[in-house]
């Protein structure tokens, strides 16, 4: 699956501007039967950033898409040129009972991390984000990881993160938490880290 994620700054004042633009541009999408499906993403942190993440299955459809996204950003209340990267994407982990955790939940949660990895340390990395999957399936609330590779090389990965709801990720820390240990080793991993992404999952009617 090809995943494309675009990072947006808006005006907060014109989110509803904003909004209605993201959900045109997800109309105009759905008409491809190679698009499947949009995640829109606030930022819990940051006023006014949002994360739009776009499955596709092939990869003219997607470069069409992207043209076409193009389009519409000028009305879009965007304050800065959009960042857009190109990944490949694959679903490490679900949690079976996803669906039934999250029937009577509000909004989804998710926790994307931005890392770059140091080539020496890559398969490392790789079983290390895998093995965190599979832990999380036991864990009530989560949905599914997803680990998006960007095309773009120097090892650029995004780990998404999808929960019923914020409290369930934190009482999953709460049960959990990760020793210092684990955290300096997997830190060691990484040439350069980006702020991790704490976002509301919005549902977008279309």
């Amino acid at each position: 699956m090809l995943y494309t994620v675009e990072i947006h700054r808006i005006d907060p004042l014109r989110e509803d501007v904003y909004l209605a633009s993201v959900q045109d541009q997800e109309a105009v999408l759905a008409g491809s039967p190679d698009f499947h499906g949009r995640n829109v993403l606030r930022s819990q942190v940051e006023e006014g950033c949002f994360w739009l993440m776009d499955a596709w299955t092939d990869e003219d459809a997607m470069q069409m898409g992207l043209a076409s996204a193009r389009t519409l950003s000028s009305v879009a209340a965007l304050v800065e040129e959009p960042r857009v990267t190109v990944t490949e994407g694959a679903e490490l982990s679900r949690r079976p009972s996803a669906d039934v955790d999250g029937a009577a939940a509000g909004d989804p949660f998710f926790l994307v991390a931005d890392s770059w990895v140091k080539s020496v340390c890559l398969d490392d990395y790789l079983e290390t984000v895998r093995a965190q999957a599979l832990r999380l399936t036991e864990e009530p609330g989560f949905r599914r990881r997803l680990l998006l590779t960007a095309r773009e090389g120097d090892n650029h990965f995004f780990v998404v993160d999808e929960w019923a709801g914020e409290r369930a990720a934190y009482d999953s820390y709460q049960r959990r938490p990760v020793s210092q240990i684990e955290a300096t080793r997997f830190l060691a991993l990484l040439a350069e880290r980006g702020r991790p992404f704490m976002a509301t999952g919005l549902q977008v009617a279309v």
